[in-house]
């Protein structure tokens, strides 16, 4: 073999610095590559997008069994209490309507339901609005309460609220 030839074949195997710079561009292996921490904070970034979309989206699509009775409940207790103690002839007044708007009982329960409240206490029974049709499924809370039965007589009772379409 010639001189030159063994200087070309030494190069071959050793690219010269121009050749490797171009070669480090093109090569397969180098491209797309990230380091480690980063492709994991990608992944936590993404994780922690869907859980957040998920969540927000079961608070926003509406749920099919509401809760009716509750809030019911809650509004005719405080029209029904004064200084934490019932009144049964309020009972009335709180199903008829709102007594400082003097707006009709729709105001109590949910518009286009029917609402039914009574109260127990001392063996006694009071009761307000249409009692629920017989195919009727209500939805019902209650609660206890202290009951004025008598001017100096409190006893306890329970206030049960019964909603139905």
């Amino acid at each position: 073999m010639s001189r030159s030839s063994t200087r070309e074949a030494g190069r071959i195997g050793t690219p010269s610095p121009t050749r490797l710079s171009s070669r480090r561009s093109g090569y397969p292996g180098d491209r797309a590559q990230a380091e480690p921490t980063v492709a994991l904070a990608a992944v936590f970034a993404v994780a922690v997008g869907v859980s957040l979309y998920a969540g927000v989206l079961g608070d926003v699509v509406p749920d099919r069994e509401r809760d009716l009775s509750e809030p019911t409940l809650r509004r005719v207790f405080d029209r029904v209490t004064a200084g934490g103690v019932a009144s049964p002839p309020r009972l009335s007044e709180a199903l008829a309507g709102d007594p400082e708007s003097g707006r009709g009982g729709s105001q109590v329960g949910p518009s286009g339901y029917g609402v039914n409240a009574t109260l127990r206490a001392g063996g006694e029974r009071w009761s307000a609005g249409p009692t629920p049709p017989p195919g009727a499924d209500p939805d019902v809370t209650s609660r206890s309460v202290s009951v004025r039965l008598d001017p100096g007589t409190v006893r306890a009772g329970r206030l049960v609220v019964r909603v139905w379409s």
